[in-house]
């Protein structure tokens, strides 16, 4: 008879690993949008800008697009809900068509917020001239930034932001899936028997159940008798 086997314990290893996981993906998560963040409002505060309602020029040192942004990010953080009007001239005068962002991006790191408003294509270098106007309430650290860099950068960090917190969030649920599934069956597995009561049956007797006697031969006694007192009928 083979003994039965002692179901293995599943410890709490795979939930602690799951749980770190999970930890893991919202660091990953937030801390990857922060620093892309980090990256724009620091590019924005070498940019040149001009305050809502006025006017005043930017110098642009290379060409192709421009990306204009609406932001604060001196102290309140806080900027329009709608886009103020902005008409821009090149250096020769002439007006630039600025064209809705192909991606826009708001964000906001601590006191700073912003958002992009638009684009324009730089054909000359040079001073340019920026008119923003008001906005309704008072946002009087709001201003309008024109930026060279590549926006799509930024769109690059988030969405890398997304995949390993998105990764590592998948990670630990299928880590803590198997952890419960394991420790299911192994709540099904029923240890052998110790102790408690007796097994359907009865325990047998120490040295093991007697033999049972032989059935008599048809017309007599068993064959081989044991011996008693008086003897045994003949056959």
């Amino acid at each position: 008879m083979v003994a039965p086997q002692t179901p293995k314990k599943v410890g709490i290893g795979g939930c602690l690993v799951s749980v770190l996981l999970f930890i893991l993906s919202i660091v990953a998560f937030f801390g990857l949008i922060v620093w892309a963040t980090v990256g724009i409002v620091n590019s924005l505060q070498a940019a040149p800008s001009v305050p809502l309602g006025s006017s005043g020029t930017v110098n642009i040192s290379s060409t192709g697009t421009q990306y204009v942004f609406l932001g604060d990010l001196d102290s309140n953080g806080r900027i329009p809900v709608s886009n103020p009007d902005i008409t821009i001239t090149d250096p020769s005068g002439k007006a630039v068509t600025v064209t809705a962002p192909t991606a826009t991006t708001s964000s906001s790191s601590g006191n700073a917020a912003f958002r992009q408003v638009g684009e324009f294509n730089a054909t000359t270098t040079g001073a340019y001239t920026v008119e923003v106007g008001s906005a309704v309430g008072s946002f009087p650290n709001a201003k309008v930034y024109v930026a060279s860099f590549d926006i799509t950068n930024l769109g690059a960090k988030i969405g890398l932001a997304f995949l390993i917190g998105g990764v590592l969030f998948v990670a630990s649920l299928v880590v803590g899936i198997i952890w419960l599934v394991r420790r299911s069956r192994a709540k099904k597995v029923l240890p052998p028997h110790q102790g408690g009561y007796p097994p359907p049956g009865g325990y047998p007797p120490a040295g093991g159940y007697p033999a049972q006697p032989s059935s008599p031969q048809p017309g007599g006694w068993p064959q081989n008798p044991p011996p008693g007192p008086g003897g045994y009928p003949q056959s």
